[in-house]
């Protein structure tokens, strides 16, 4: 089973959705086209029954500027609760932006959570929008209104809480994973490397996703909403692992989504038009005298090496280990 979607860029998901200056799809858009695509290829699920995208990975972003892109998702239906799906494009070469796997299984009992423990806990660090969307802009990702929805961000040892609201006229009721909403609650992740940068550590940046164990659907989300993040370890300096809860203004438990692989952001590359200039520093170092004459298990090219060198060179390695090159230009 394949469905298509043809992206223009005109998509609020994609002006407001910005990296490193380019359009980029947003990693939830994925995770609201799996879905989609499982409830059409099986038809309207039972009020019992609730979708888990699992063992999803972000494998490259999909950019969208002057030309229109479209986007395919096939579905591989092993039965009606279990189907594997990969998403990608062929506009000039096949690009294979996610994979994962869609379970369809039974819902639990609802599950509430206590908001008032939630809001009221004793927070060491707090941050206000404002700090928040100029330190992801400072890092490459510039986020428009339909984006910015984090209203308040709070955290404590290895749990953030972030309080997520988003105008009325930026909520689409055509989605469940409301873009804005879910991808606020994915960024709100850049608190644990803010707190890090309080401590005096090296980890600060935005962290962007990289893979997702299991995300399961049992609500839609709203234009108001409280996320919860947990980190459950650091995979590298570089990596975290994180859980997070969305619940609804009740307490309600809509999204949870569980083994959220994100990894840092790398500073932004150089536009083509910038100018950057490079000046040459010669810093003088000693030649190896540790090693005898056929120690080397590789070889030794020099450009534009006077005779002493060549001398001094001989000296330590073999002649079958040394190529001299010639920079006069003749």
């Amino acid at each position: 089973v394949e469905f298509s979607t043809v992206l223009t860029g005109s998509e609020p998901f994609l002006q407001d959705h910005h990296v490193s200056g380019s359009k980029v799809v947003p990693g939830v858009v994925y995770l609201e086209m799996a879905r989609k695509a499982v409830e059409l290829a099986v038809g309207e699920l039972d009020t019992s029954e609730v979708i888990s995208i699992c063992n999803l990975v972000w494998l490259a972003p999909a950019i969208v500027e002057q030309n229109q892109c479209t986007i395919n998702i096939q579905l591989e239906v092993e039965n009606r609760e279990e189907m594997s799906f990969t998403i990608y494009s062929k506009e000039t070469e096949e690009t294979i932006y996610c994979t994962g796997n869609a379970v369809i299984g039974e819902e639990e009992e609802d599950a509430f959570y206590d908001l008032d423990s939630i809001k009221e806990a004793d927070f060491t660090d707090e941050w206000e929008p404002s700090e928040i969307y100029s330190c992801l802009k400072e890092s490459g990702l510039d986020y428009g209104p339909s984006f910015q929805a984090i209203q308040y961000l709070g955290c404590k040892d290895n749990q953030v809480v972030a309080l997520l609201e988003l105008d009325k006229q930026y909520v689409d009721d055509r989605y469940v994973l409301i873009p804005g909403i879910a991808d606020a609650a994915l960024h709100s992740a850049i608190a644990f490397s803010l707190c890090h940068e309080a401590d005096g550590e090296s980890h600060y940046g935005p962290m962007l996703p990289l893979a997702v164990d299991e995300v399961t659907i049992y609500e839609k989300c709203a234009g108001k909403m409280i996320a919860v993040l947990t980190k459950e370890q650091s995979v590298s300096g570089k990596m975290n692992k994180i859980d997070i809860l969305l619940l609804n203004e009740n307490g309600q438990l809509c999204i949870s989504i569980n083994g959220l692989v994100t990894k840092k952001v790398s500073a932004p590359k150089q536009k083509e038009n910038d100018c950057v200039v490079f000046t040459p520093k010669w810093c003088e170092k000693e030649l190896a005298t540790a090693l005898e004459k056929g120690d080397m298990n590789r070889s030794i090219v020099m450009f534009g090496a006077n005779k002493n060198v060549k001398e001094e060179l001989y000296k330590h390695y073999n002649s079958e280990d040394l190529l001299f090159l010639d920079m006069s230009g003749d």
